[in-house]
């Protein structure tokens, strides 16, 4: 499950416990469990202060670990 679809399903199902995400913090603390390890372990070094930041910097770890595309031969000649 992608990061994206891992948050659209969180908020989907947040609608569910209204108390549980009505504070910021614990917003992002259920949000952050949910996170694969290795992804939790590397947002754990910065401080992040708000739900958007933590979805953007989760997205920004998994969209940056992806291999690179092989360069097509038009744009290697």
């Amino acid at each position: 499950m992608s990061i994206m679809q891992y948050a659209s399903k969180f908020i989907e199902l947040s609608r569910f416990v209204p108390d549980f995400v009505a504070i910021e913090r614990m917003k992002m603390r259920g949000f952050e469990e949910g996170l694969a390890f290795h992804i939790r372990h590397q947002l754990s070094s910065q401080p992040i202060h708000s739900y958007q930041d933590l979805y953007e910097r989760a997205v920004d770890r998994v969209e940056g670990h992806k291999p690179k595309p092989e360069p097509s031969k038009e744009e290697v000649d």
